[in-house]
């Protein structure tokens, strides 16, 4: 019996001296921002948004009454500038229509009561499978509120990781504010500033002059569309506004995506839903002054999304942005 005992007493020792440090650091470090509350300090690295989000409007059932969803692309889409509604902008890193739709359900049952949907699509949508976010820390869906012990505790024991631990003990040109407690949306003000001071060195860039590299991946289009579908279900059975848009990438990042493939899942997601697809070559998507880098365009293409879809848009060089795909039959 004191064998059993000593033992346990050893094993006790052994398990606080090895997760005590790492329960520490993941506690006062919080690198994906999940024990935080505090979002008005500028951050590293980018946080679990999906989760803090979701967490934060749940306890807020009231205050919105309709939501932009996305991958980050949407993130800069400034939801104050769609009028009449109280939009809250719950863009999250490679979100995707799955998780979308879970999220949506979760809070229609928790209380939330939704009149509109905005929703942004692009290859993200059909390339990444929902089920490679599941281990990714900051990726994770918010569990619902009898699963919230345990989901802490995950992230409290969760062995650090080395690039994100580099990450937070470096000094970062820029950082990024996340807007979690008002518009949702994630603020890059010290690059824009950048970006209007130095146009020439921005255009510059060498990203905006080669294809990125894209892994290879296993096209989920059938699957995508059908989750798309469901999403058009549930919105009309609760009385919901939605609407779908395709978001615009820069010339340069349209050279690694594979165009048939793209246009494969345009033309089946038009027999679907109708969307404004805003990804087409033009004045836009070939000037990098509207992109902090190929992949994502600035907050000045989100309010000319914005413009397009809701009617308050207006310019001469961006009349022809967003072209209206009607649903087929």
């Amino acid at each position: 019996m004191n064998d059993a005992k000593n033992f346990l007493l050893k094993l006790g020792i052994i398990l606080l001296a090895t997760l005590g440090p790492i329960a520490a650091y993941n506690l006062l470090a919080d690198p994906y921002g999940v024990f935080r509350k505090d979002f008005s300090i500028g951050l590293k690295v980018e946080p679990d948004q999906r989760f803090i989000k979701m967490r934060y409007v749940l306890s807020r059932p009231d205050r919105y009454d309709s939501f932009l969803f996305g991958s980050s692309r949407v993130g800069n889409i400034d939801t104050e500038k769609i009028p009449a509604d109280r939009f809250y902008n719950m863009s999250y890193s490679e979100g995707l229509p799955a998780e979308h739709l879970k999220d949506i359900r979760l809070m229609m049952k928790s209380g939330v009561k939704i009149r509109r949907l905005l929703i942004g699509l692009d290859d993200l949508s059909y390339s990444i499978d929902p089920k490679q976010h599941e281990n990714q820390p900051m990726r994770r869906a918010y569990p619902g509120r009898s699963g919230l012990a345990f989901f802490y505790l995950r992230y409290l024991v969760l062995v650090p990781d080395l690039t994100v631990m580099a990450a937070l003990a470096s000094r970062p040109r820029f950082l990024n504010f996340y807007d979690i407690t008002n518009s949702g949306r994630v603020l890059h003000k010290e690059v824009d500033d950048w970006i209007d001071a130095h146009p020439r060195e921005h255009a510059e860039d060498p990203r905006f002059k080669s294809a990125p590299f894209r892994p290879a991946y296993a096209s989920r289009t059938e699957a995508v569309l059908k989750e798309i579908g469901q999403i058009r279900d549930f919105a009309g059975e609760h009385g919901i506004d939605l609407v779908f848009f395709i978001n615009p990438v820069h010339s340069a990042m349209r050279l690694s995506i594979n165009q048939a493939e793209f246009s494969n899942f345009l033309e089946k997601l038009s027999a679907v839903v109708p969307f404004y697809d805003f990804s087409g070559p033009g004045p836009v998507t070939s000037d990098s002054a509207y992109f902090y880098e190929p992949s994502h365009y600035r907050p000045i293409v989100g309010d000319m999304i914005v413009g397009r879809i809701y009617g308050t848009g207006r310019g001469e060089k961006t009349a022809g942005f967003g072209v209206l795909v009607r649903q087929t039959k």
